[in-house]
């Protein structure tokens, strides 16, 4: 999941290789249930616009627990994930449906240490 428009390229450089096991989507991931959320990019990042800062764009978005409960769907047991968003890292780890089979989930905290979580 992507919303930067000008990190899809990029992104889809990086994954070239797996093309075929990976799927790009090109939106927010939320812990909130809803469609769309206003977004502001600052050079190759990205983030939710924050209180004080001036409109971003809106942008498609995901809940977190609508986008797990599918893959859970598909692929039973969810070995990994991998939560890098500029700053609502502990909102969505917070957000993940505790009955789903989660091996560990792995995010960077607002101090920029790696965290580990085995539900």
């Amino acid at each position: 999941f992507e919303p930067d428009p000008s990190n899809l390229g990029r992104l889809r450089q990086t994954v070239a290789e797996h093309a075929s096991r990976v799927e790009i989507v090109q939106a927010a991931v939320t812990a909130d249930e809803v469609s769309c959320v206003p977004f502001t990019f600052m050079g190759r990042y990205g983030h939710e616009t924050r209180p004080g800062e001036p409109p971003g764009v809106e942008v498609p978005a995901i809940p977190v627990a609508n986008l797990l409960r599918g893959v859970a769907a598909d692929a039973g047991r969810i070995d990994l994930v991998k939560i890098d968003t500029e700053g609502s890292e502990a909102e969505l780890v917070a957000a993940i449906p505790g009955e789903l089979e989660i091996g560990a989930v792995v995010y960077e905290d607002r101090q920029g240490f790696t965290r580990w979580v085995y539900p």
